[in-house]
This record gives C-alpha cells, structure tokens and sequence, in this order.
C-alpha cells in the first residue's frame, strides 16, 4: 500500500459531528478516522494533520475561558500523543452587530496557511505522494492545483446532508480540483467514535 497523510480541518469535522449528534459523551477518534479514510483507499495513513485554533483567551482570561483552556490542552495533549500533527492558528474576537445590537463572533486566522504548507510540503517533507483532505474550503483549490503540478494526488472527503445551499453543500469548483471526492459516510464516523 502506499502512504498518505490525512489533513482534517477540525471546524468542518465538528459541524458534522454535531449534525450527526456525535457531540456530548461521544467524540470521534481523529486517528482512528484518518486511519480508515485511508484504508477506504487502499493506502497506509503515515501521517495526520489536525487544524485547529485553541479557545480564545482575553489579557485576563476569565474562568471560564481559562477552563475551555485547560480542556483544549488535555485534548491536544492526547492527539500528540497519538503521533498527529496538531497546527494550531488562533482565535481573533470581533465586535459585530446582531438584530442592531452589539455582539461577538469568532474567526479562524493562520489555520489555511498551515493547511496550505503542509499540503505543499508533503512530497518534499515526508516522502508523501497522496493526500486525503477533509474540508469543504474553496479557498484551498488554488493550492489543490499547485500540489497536484507537484505530482501529489489529491483525494477529497465531504459530507452533504442532502439539503441545497447549507454549509455542507459540496462546492463544483473544490470538487473539480480535487483527483477523487469521496462521501463521509456517517458509518465511518460512528466507527471512529469512543466514549470520553
């Protein structure tokens, strides 16, 4: 078999696993699900990249912020552990307005450069020629394209709910890019689900 790395973008994968119901006392084993998006493809999962941003933390963190902290630190913790690679961006705080109101909304910074790089290193880097990507970026097409000029293969793994524009619905324009899409079934999920 050959190698891959499995590169999973932790935002897409929890918006699944909430749809699923697979939050609260259920949690997806990340390597255990790189593991077996490979062997779906007859390939061996040699590496895997989790993106991911830690919780937000003020000049003087709150308790409850410092606890979300400590929880983020156990569980990247026990990913490395786990021998995957953890990139971490972080969590910038913008003031917005809701229903003429003031709010809060978080957004990723740094997390699709770190995808970016690493898909682009992985043939120079680890030796590896194919790639299982679990996102639903557009953003990432152009570095798609540039990987596989690499001579990097390039398989994409997506959910859909069957629901027409919602955040699952599958991009042409990410789908086209990509060598090979493959449907993330909710079977592959529960099987790589263990209690906490």
């Amino acid at each position: 078999m050959d190698d891959t790395a499995v590169l999973i973008e932790a935002h897409y994968l929890d918006l699944i696993s909430k749809e699923l119901g697979l939050n609260g006392d259920k949690r997806i084993d990340i390597k255990n699900l790189a593991v077996n998006m490979a062997k779906e493809n007859n390939l061996w999962c040699k590496e895997v990249f989790f993106y991911t941003c830690p919780p937000f933390q003020s000049s003087k963190p709150t308790v409850d912020e410092s606890s979300r902290k400590a929880k983020y630190d156990k569980f990247k913790d026990r990913l490395q552990k786990r021998n995957i690679n953890v990139r971490e961006g972080r969590l910038q705080k913008l003031k917005i307005l809701r229903d003429g109101k003031p709010a809060e909304r978080f957004t990723e910074k740094g997390v699709d450069t770190l995808f970016t790089i690493d898909l682009l290193k992985l043939k120079e880097k680890y030796g590896i020629k194919t790639a299982i990507l679990l996102t639903c970026d557009t953003d990432f097409v152009p570095v798609i394209k540039a990987a596989k000029e690499e001579g990097t293969k390039v398989i994409l793994y997506y959910y859909t709910d069957n629901k027409n524009k919602t955040h699952f619905s599958l991009s042409y324009y990410l789908a086209n890019a990509c060598d090979s899409k493959v449907l993330l079934t909710e079977q592959l999920l529960k099987q790589a689900t263990f209690s906490s």
